[in-house]
């Protein structure tokens, strides 16, 4: 990689600092101080930046040097895939997530991104029968013990996949192994929020306080107003699920936090992307939102995104 050409980046967004708020000026400026160090780790937060002011095509300059930075890092390709998602950058999204399946065929997250990543592209043919061959495989795979779980939320995703598929008529004509009493029925929720994370054998919690001010957690997974949390991803990248079916109006707070990391990465920042759906696996209804931010220290809860219900 260029040296030269890093520093030019990172002069022209330090430009842009000037005219953002001073919030993000803030953020931005502790990242890069704070792990100014490590260059993939400075590829990251510059990426944050450039997503922060709003300038896709320097976020997009930036995700290009860190694919060439380092092929084999997962960590960090991962986490700019996640970034791609949140700028609807798909293509460079797939070519990630591709990448990464192939340095790690035997974690069914892998499967399960790049599946996730097509279907949230283009709704085409060929599109739904590759997503829903890799759900299917990360159903049908003996995984290790640490990624207990992840068959449920595939379910979930073929689920939704499944019933858009029938609302626009094309059943017939893709070619899929999935069982059908996974597809017989919706699995119909108001709200559906998963998190997953850049680190491996890394314990993220996810927190979502509800409007009625009860907050739904890994120590509390059941709410009294139907929320429920799956349990807890200690030993992986996720995901965690929060699903309520019948959500109540109001504001919906989502927040993330680092409960273990190894010692061997405790000084690196962690990328954690939430996926936020609301009606969801209701075709022609389900409308779906990405988001990303870079965990810095342990037990310290940071705001995702809120989720606004209106009142009917």
């Amino acid at each position: 990689m260029n040296q030269q050409f890093l520093i030019s980046v990172e002069e022209n967004l330090l430009l842009h600092f000037c005219t953002t708020e001073e919030a993000t000026i803030s953020q931005s400026s502790h990242l890069l101080k704070e792990y100014v160090e490590d260059s993939s780790v400075k590829h990251i937060c510059l990426l944050h930046c450039a997503y922060f002011i709003k300038n896709k095509s320097w976020a997009l300059t930036v995700l290009s040097n860190i694919a060439e930075l380092n092929l084999d890092n997962v960590s960090q390709l991962r986490a700019a895939a996640m970034l791609c998602e949140q700028l609807s950058s798909f293509k460079e999204a797939i070519w990630l997530y591709k990448k990464i399946l192939s340095l790690r065929p035997e974690e069914p997250q892998s499967y399960r991104d790049l599946a996730l990543a097509l279907w949230h592209s283009e709704r085409t043919k060929e599109n739904y029968e590759k997503a829903l061959s890799l759900l299917d495989t990360v159903l049908d795979k003996e995984w290790d013990k640490r990624f207990e779980q992840i068959e449920v939320l595939a379910m979930m995703e073929i689920n939704s996949i499944w019933k858009e598929i029938e609302t626009e008529g094309i059943g017939a004509f893709i070619k899929h192994n999935v069982y059908s009493d996974i597809t017989s029925y919706a699995l119909e929720v108001d709200i559906r929020i998963v998190l997953t994370w850049d680190k491996d054998m890394t314990d993220v919690d996810l927190h979502v306080l509800e409007p009625s001010g009860e907050e739904c957690t890994p120590f509390h997974n059941q709410t009294a107003h139907g929320g429920v949390m799956s349990e807890d991803f200690t030993r992986g990248y996720g995901p965690v699920e929060y699903a309520i079916k019948n959500a109540q109006p109001g504001a919906y707070g989502v927040f993330a936090s680092v409960f273990y990391q190894p010692t061997s990465t405790k000084n690196n920042p962690v990328t954690v992307c939430v996926h936020v759906y609301t009606n969801f696996a209701r075709p022609g209804l389900q409308k779906s939102t990405v988001n990303t931010a870079v965990l810095c220290e342990e037990n310290t809860k940071t705001k995702l995104v809120d989720i606004f219900i209106p009142h009917n």
